[in-house]
C-alpha cells in the first residue's frame, strides 16, 4: 500500500468506472451535449460535471459542450478530485484501487461530502472494512429514498476499494 508521502492520481481504471455511471447523456444529433438536470435536480452536463472546470464557472441550463470538452472537463474534475483527496488522506495508506473507487465516490458526492463523512473517518483510522461498508449508505436521492443507479455504483466502488491488486498491477 502507497502511504500518501508519495501521490496517488487517478487510474484510467477510474475514469471508466466513472464515465459508466456518469454516461454521456443528451447528445443531440449536431453532436453537441447539452446542459440536464440529473435525477437530484442539479443542472448538469457531459459526465456529470456541475462547474466548467477551465472557467470554474457553473453549468447553466443553456450550457452546450462538445463531446471533446465533455471529456477534458471530466479528465480535469479528475485531476482536481485526486489531489484534492491526496491531501484528505495525508499519510493513509491507500492502494491505487482503494484511492480510485475514493475519486469516482467524491466526483458523484462532492469533496465536501466526502470530507464529512463517516468513510473518510474510518479511512483516516485504518479502518478499511469500515471505510468499505461506507460506501453503501450514500444510495439515495433527493427525495431520500434510494436510486438503483446508485446502489449499483456503491457496489462497484466497494468492490474495487476491496480489491487488493489488479492484473495489471501485478504483471508491473
Amino acid at each position: 500500500m502507497n502511504s500518501t508521502k508519495s501521490k496517488l492520481y487517478h487510474s484510467p481504471a477510474c475514469t471508466d468506472l466513472v464515465i459508466e455511471f456518469e454516461g454521456l447523456h443528451r447528445v443531440k444529433s449536431d453532436g453537441l451535449v447539452y446542459a440536464y438536470k440529473c435525477p437530484s435536480g442539479v443542472v448538469t452536463v457531459g459526465y456529470g460535471s456541475t462547474r466548467d472546470p477551465i472557467n470554474d464557472a457553473p453549468v447553466l441550463e443553456t450550457t452546450v459542450i462538445s463531446k471533446n470538452m465533455a471529456r477534458v472537463w471530466l479528465d480535469r474534475e479528475l485531476q482536481e478530485i485526486s489531489s484534492d483527496i491526496n491531501n484528505l488522506l495525508s499519510g493513509v495508506p491507500v492502494n491505487q484501487n482503494m484511492f480510485d473507487a475514493i475519486v469516482s465516490f467524491a466526483y458523484n458526492v462532492g469533496l465536501g461530502a466526502l470530507g464529512r463523512s463517516t468513510l473518510l473517518k474510518r479511512l483516516r483510522a485504518a479502518d478499511y472494512i469500515g471505510a468499505a461498508c461506507e460506501f453503501s449508505r450514500w444510495v439515495k436521492g433527493a427525495d431520500g429514498e434510494p436510486l438503483p443507479g446508485l446502489v449499483h455504483r456503491r457496489e462497484r466502488e466497494k468492490g474495487l476499494f476491496c480489491k487488493v491488486f489488479t492484473l495489471e498491477q501485478l504483471e508491473a
